[in-house]
Formats: structure tokens, C-alpha cells, sequence
């Protein structure tokens, strides 16, 4: 999966084996449990870097672009409920 330069940490190479582990996120220091098949090294909300997660709020919010939620998540290669997480924290809507 290899490194980024979208996400404040690359994504796992292998899978979390079970959800009963709490741990810290990384990026923002409050407790995480990791989803058992999850890749993920931290919140989802926490995933994206700063400027990527504005982009993200941008390209939606814009009339004239058709980004989807699904290509946008294809692009910065990340699951799309990283995208929802991101959207949905910056905005305050459920997407």
C-alpha cells in the first residue's frame, strides 16, 4: 500500500486480527479501537492530513464539480468511509 502524501500515516500492510484491542491513535492521542479487518492505522477522522481534508470539504461543496464520494476515495486511495468521516466531521452533516 506503501506511503501517501494524503495521509498523516500509510495505511497498514496487513489487517487488524481482532477489535478487542484499545489503542492510541498516533495522530491525535485519544483512545482507538481498531476494527477487526481494518487497515487503517488511526481514526478515520484522523487519517487525512489537514490540507487534504479542506480539498475533500471543497470538491464537494463546489456546484460545478461531479466528484463522487467514491471517486474522491479511489484518488487519495483510502475507504470510502474515511472520506464519509472526514466530510461529516468538517461539515457537521451526515453524508
Amino acid at each position: 500500500m506503501g506511503d501517501n502524501r494524503y495521509l498523516n500515516l500509510p495505511l497498514k500492510e496487513t489487517p487488524w486480527p481482532n477489535g478487542n484491542a484499545v489503542t492510541t491513535c498516533p495522530i491525535c492521542g485519544d483512545k482507538w479501537k481498531p476494527a477487526i479487518g481494518s487497515f487503517l492505522p488511526c481514526h478515520a477522522r484522523c487519517l487525512l492530513t489537514e490540507e487534504t481534508a479542506e480539498k475533500v470539504v471543497r470538491l464537494r461543496e463546489n456546484p460545478d464539480r461531479t466528484d463522487t464520494l467514491k471517486s474522491i476515495a479511489e484518488h487519495l486511495k483510502v475507504p470510502l468511509s474515511v472520506v464519509r468521516i472526514t466530510l461529516h466531521d468538517r461539515t457537521g452533516t451526515p453524508v
